[in-house]
């Protein structure tokens, strides 16, 4: 039997004092990918999201999504 593979678009956060992983968005305007880079800086209310794979191959898609809610906006360029 062959196997399925979904990416999955869902954002989690996770309380580094008690450890617990909070769910933010069961879906996001990124999208499915696996293999991203996501950076967040000190003191901000945002994540960075670049690149990785999708369901469609490779991305250089970048966006700026909301830490509080999981909401996402492209800002990538061009």
């Amino acid at each position: 039997m062959g196997t399925t593979t979904k990416f999955l678009a869902d954002m989690w956060s996770l309380d580094l004092t008690t450890l617990v992983w909070t769910l933010l968005a069961n879906e996001t305007v990124a999208g499915a990918r696996f293999g991203h880079s996501m950076v967040s800086p000190p003191q901000s209310a945002f994540v960075y999201v670049f690149g990785g794979y999708s369901d469609v191959g490779l991305s250089n898609s970048f966006y700026m999504c909301d830490a509080s809610d999981g909401s996402c906006v492209d800002i990538s360029y061009g």
